[in-house]
């Protein structure tokens, strides 16, 4: 009875340590509610208030830390029970960064190792504090047994008085060197043996250290000073914090019954001991406060807000009972795993005595070890191969992201070492599919071996795709098995042989491993939680970027979120071919705008259809009788229109020209050194990538393959075709033309050939002389009108200082230094170059008698900047040329309305106006957008991190949606109305005809 009396007595007094560990972090703990009262500089009733209750915060820390030492025991721990306590602490750290992960408090992936390796990392104080105290403790006990020992604590204690600093690191108690203080101290302590004598000792020194606190202050305001020293003697660990803290430690024992001499054979002792320690964790170290400031803005905002200024009361009371949950979870899952029950095996004895014993035996217990852990390292260390040998299968050459990187980096050292955590969220994929699998068929080696398997030959598919298309699988790749012979057909026989040989050798060593090193199935109830779990994560992966998905912050903690600056191919390379393609899975286009329904599209088409009307009026060319050529010119920015770079001269003096006679501006880019294509998709459908979701990288292979039916400006014209003079596999430009119906597209390799091949200096790229003749080429191939898409290569990067070996440019500025002089010398000289090509081809131009609009775009900038995010870093050049034949036949030479500033979904609007030409519903609506809104540009972020429209007006400066005006607000409502239903709707617009194109 006296000992269930003792258990239940030692439960109650932790659950109220609990309570007031986390009230009074709640209330004073750092950037907590009452820190303000004692910040001023004066004093005042609330000072006075709030350093009282400042001080009973640090009393309340070393009366838990000091409690949860003493449920050790005062005997010998023996180092088996070091080393459970220390798995015990990894499993509480994963959990409570695991509930900060997907809770977004906690955004870092040097959090998780934090936890996983809490004592190489030095980053949880309070941990190593912890272990190291645990493996002193014998040695401690024999000390404390030595009667100076106690003084000897008091007195180090006591040095933070004497000279003012915290000369050994005590800090606030949860530090290292602060546990094994309060540790040691925690040997000395005995129960209280005359309760009124300790009340009053423990009420005097509490009183002492407070009158401590008000006399600092009264000095400094007393001398004008400030009082934000006034704790200078009462920090965490001084004797005027410590004794009131002792004096009420010793009252708990003495009421529990007296201080138990037994070691503590089952640490921690009982759910509610281990529910101190967790509140601790949560409250004092920095790696994993986030989830306890969520959790308080969480219940003072959202559950608790009606109580008040009480609110602290009910939520202390509830995040208590979450600490107790948490630790009863902790406490199950770690006395079932098996290391757990292997510790419990070793011998007794201290550290010492351990390492004596197992020296001579290290083989041995080495081979104790690897005989309980052996399928799990085998599995874990098997599929982390796999997926860094899948994912380096992604590259053609032993360079790092040949595409993006600098070109020098090994793919080995890259893919291991330079993003280990995404290495390791890949193999975590692949460990669920194996739990699946095993969990399904009980069997360990078929499992593996499948799973590794199919991941290599999948890495193997990839890369025969990226050989020939420049792009991973994805998943709407899948669609194509269903022609499972014509693609067998594309694909070299050797490999097909190949592949069957290497299927009949995988059975074989299936059975082969089956029958020599058997594996024993898992329990059945083993086995049905992991394939609930990997059903989970796999599914739960499947929806990595859309938000709020219950993975998505896992992933992007690891490192794996979405860049619209990199296209598919970065993503794949950088990931591996297993989490990319789940990556792709269900990604959210656009978010849903409101009042999105049938009735209301076909509102907005009528809508839209009057307006037309309108605009037709004073429009007197159809659209099918202009040649409208859209000029993508590469990474076409002029330097200087930065301010820190100058250079000898203009490199562009004919364009600087030709656009003061011509409609021109700046083009508001969506990427800075890539991003073309989704430049190129804005331009051809009029959308905006500013209206997509964060996690809509490139249209043309997430949303343009998902369309049933994928409107463009091709749809204006009899005949549309698109030239690249460049390999025509990347962003899928084949496949996105062949839904756009167009009519042919020219590139390297394709039936219809680039003519005038050349290329200047030692540049890889062709020229845009080549360019400008292929386009004048199909221009006079054609009597009446047409649509042509031009995309040039001579700027792409890299600009190496052999690039022009002649070049005339020299560069200086603030944004110029010894490391890109070169690169932006080489690249004016690129620039010069198409200055000079684009002067020949529009004399060639106004020599053709038929109208031509030209519109020519840089798609981005350079990346041979430091530039920090603005306007300035993401806006190029654009100007829009009407021939001759076409301004003396109706058409505009000069637009001025809102053309300061643009996007390249702004062109077919812009174009067609130049032109003359008639309009219809979704050509009135794209009008509307550029003539009475400001550019739609990168999404901002609003206080609660919500993704908002932002826009850049005329005079290039960022304004808000909130800024617009209430027809403006309407506009955009239709614009992304129209958008939505397009790309991610029902495309009721298109069923209403709001593409009725005028040819007539």
């Amino acid at each position: 009875m006296q000992g269930q009396r003792q258990t239940w007595v030692t439960r109650g007094i932790n659950s109220v340590i609990i309570l007031g560990i986390i009230f009074t972090q709640l209330i004073m703990g750092s950037g907590r509610m009452w820190m303000a009262a004692i910040g001023g500089t004066h004093l005042t009733l609330l000072w006075l208030a709030g350093a009282l209750l400042y001080y009973g915060t640090l009393v309340m820390l070393v009366v838990g830390i000091l409690w949860w030492l003493l449920a050790l025991g005062t005997r010998p721990i023996a180092f088996k029970r070091v080393a459970q306590a220390w798995l015990t602490i990894v499993v509480t750290g994963v959990g409570i960064v695991a509930t900060g992960i997907a809770t977004n408090s906690i955004n870092s992936v040097q959090t998780i190792y934090d936890v996983v390796m809490p004592i190489t990392r030095q980053a949880l104080p309070l941990v190593t504090g912890l272990i190291a105290f645990l493996l002193l403790q014998p040695g401690l006990i024999r000390l404390a047994k030595n009667k100076g020992f106690s003084r000897l604590v008091w007195g180090l204690l006591a040095i933070n008085i004497v000279f003012g600093r915290d000369g050994l690191g005590f800090g606030s108690g949860a530090t290292v060197t602060g546990v094994i203080l309060l540790g040691a101290l925690a040997l000395t302590l005995a129960p209280a043996t005359h309760y009124r004598r300790s009340i009053g000792v423990t009420l005097a020194s509490g009183v002492i250290g407070y009158a401590t606190i008000i006399i600092m202050a009264w000095l400094r305001v007393s001398r004008e000073a400030s009082i934000d020293v006034a704790f200078r003697f009462v920090t965490a660990l001084s004797p005027l914090t410590v004794l009131p803290a002792v004096g009420i430690v010793s009252l708990l024992l003495a009421w529990r019954g007296g201080q138990s001499d037994q070691p503590n054979e089952e640490m921690p002792s009982s759910v509610t001991n281990w529910g101190i320690f967790v509140a601790l964790f949560l409250t004092t170290q920095p790696s994993v406060v986030g989830l306890f400031r969520w959790l308080l803005t969480l219940m003072r905002v959202r559950i608790f807000n009606w109580c008040g200024g009480l609110w602290v009361v009910p939520a202390a009371i509830s995040i208590s009972l979450l600490v107790f949950i948490g630790a009863w979870l902790v406490w199950q899952i770690v006395m079932r795993l098996p290391w757990w029950q292997a510790m419990g095996r070793w011998r007794e004895g201290d550290l010492l005595t351990f390492a004596n014993q197992l020296m001579p035996q290290w083989l041995q217990a080495l081979k104790k070890f690897w005989h309980v852990s052996w399928p799990a390292v085998v599995a874990g260390l098997t599929l982390f191969v796999v997926q860094c040998s899948s994912t380096m299968l992604l590259h053609l050459s032993f360079k790092f992201v040949e595409k993006w990187g600098s070109g020098n980096q090994n793919i080995f050292s890259s893919v291991i070492f330079g993003g280990p955590s995404i290495m390791i969220a890949g193999t975590l994929v692949l460990l669920m599919a194996f739990w699946v699998l095993r969990g399904l068929t009980g069997r360990y080696w078929l499992s593996l071996v499948l799973v590794s398997a199919a991941t290599l030959v999948f890495g193997v598919a990839n890369r025969l795709k990226i050989e020939n298309r420049s792009e991973p699988v994805v998943p709407s790749d899948i669609a194509e098995l269903t022609g499972i012979q014509e693609l067998l057909g594309m694909v070299n026989r050797g490999v097909v042989i190949a592949t069957v040989i290497g299927l009949v050798l995988l059975i074989g060593v299936i059975i082969w491993l089956e029958r020599r090193h058997q594996v024993q199935a898992p329990v059945w109830w083993w086995r049905i939680t992991t394939v609930v779990i990997g059903l989970a994560f796999l599914a739960g992966s499947a929806y990595m970027h859309v938000a709020r998905s219950p993975l998505t912050r896992f992933y992007q903690v690891l490192g794996i979120q979405p860049d619209s600056n990199k296209d598919i191919l970065y993503y794949a390379q950088k990931e591996g071919p297993v989490t990319f393609f789940l990556s792709q899975l269900n990604v959210p286009t656009m978010d849903q705008p409101t009042g999105y329904s049938e009735a209301a599209i076909k509102a907005l088409v009528t809508k839209y259809d009057k307006t037309a009307q309108v605009l037709n009026r004073q429009r007197t060319t159809a659209s099918n009788q202009l040649t409208v050529l859209f000029n993508l010119s590469e990474s076409f920015a002029t330097p200087t229109r930065l301010a820190g770079v100058t250079l000898n001269q203009n490199p562009i003096p004919n364009i600087t020209q030709l656009r003061q006679h011509a409609t021109s501006g700046s083009m508001m880019s969506f990427g800075y050194g890539g991003g073309t294509a989704n430049m190129e998709y804005m331009s051809l459908t009029g959308m905006s990538m500013g209206l997509f979701s964060s996690s809509t990288l490139v249209p043309n292979t997430q949303v343009v393959p998902a369309e049933k039916i994928a409107p463009n400006v091709g749809d204006w014209f009899d005949y549309a075709s698109a030239i690249h003079p460049y390999k025509g596999a990347f962003y899928n430009r084949i496949g996105v033309y062949k839904k756009y119906q167009f009519n042919k597209f020219v590139y390297l390799g394709s039936a219809d050939k680039i003519i005038d091949q050349k290329r200047i200096g030692t540049s890889p790229y062709l020229s845009d002389e080549t360019a400008y003749a292929n386009a004048l080429n199909q221009i006079k191939s054609r009597q009446g009108g047409q649509f042509i898409n031009l995309i040039t290569m001579q700027n792409h990067m890299p600009f190496t200082q052999d690039t022009y070996p002649d070049h005339q440019f020299k560069a200086s500025g603030k944004l110029v230094n010894s490391s890109n002089r070169f690169e932006v010398e080489h690249y004016s000289q690129g620039i010069h170059y198409t200055d000079t090509d684009v002067k020949r081809f529009v004399a060639q131009l106004d020599r053709i008698n038929k109208p031509i609009i030209w519109v020519f775009y840089g798609d981005h900038l350079p990346a041979i900047y430091n530039l920090p995010t603005s306007v300035d870093k993401y806006a190029t050049d654009y100007f829009i040329y009407a021939n001759r034949y076409a301004r003396d036949h109706g058409a505009q030479q000069k637009m001025t309305t809102n053309t300061n500033y643009v996007g390249t979904n702004d062109f077919i609007a812009m174009a067609l106006a130049q032109g003359n030409a008639k309009v219809d519903a979704y050509g009135a609506l794209l009008t509307k957008v550029q003539q009475e809104l400001p550019t739609v540009w990168f999404p901002g972020t609003n206080a609660q991190g919500k993704q908002v429209p932002q826009f850049v007006n005329e005079q290039g400066k960022l304004i808000p949606l909130t800024k617009l005006t209430k027809r403006q607000r309407v506009l955009f409502h239709d614009y992304q109305l129209l958008q939505y239903d397009i790309t991610a709707g029902k495309q009721y617009a298109l069923k209403a005809g709001v593409m009725k194109t005028v040819k007539k």
